[in-house]
């Protein structure tokens, strides 16, 4: 029997070696788990009355950083000014589209957000 705990949505819970959040589910033996980083396909649905003994799902955390995560200055600098200019970029062809000054149709805006 599981803890009702890590039935909650939105729990972080380690399922056969897996990361997963728990997904809300009309079932209350129904445990959906949606991996971490994974997409909607890889979504798993365990059926709490015939889970093997060996499937444990079990409550996890993700570790407190320490000093020793800490990095040099230039590398912070190098992620803060490359997430910048991704930004720059991107508002690119928005930032034309108001220098022209004209109402696009919502055909022509697709491929800007594209």
């Amino acid at each position: 029997m599981i803890d009702q705990k890590l039935k909650k949505p939105g729990k972080l819970v380690k399922f056969r070696g897996r990361r997963c959040v728990v997904q809300p589910s009309q079932d209350t033996d129904l445990i959906i788990l949606k991996p971490l980083g994974g997409s909607d396909d890889e979504i798993m649905s365990v059926f709490e009355p015939v889970m093997q003994h060996d499937d444990e799902i079990t409550e996890d955390i993700f570790e407190l950083p320490s000093v020793y995560d800490l990095d040099s200055f230039l590398t912070a600098k190098l992620l803060y000014d490359a997430a910048r200019l991704s930004f720059r970029q991107v508002s690119g062809p928005f930032r034309c589209m108001g220098k022209l000054s004209f109402r696009p149709r919502s055909y022509q805006l697709v491929p800007l957000i594209m």
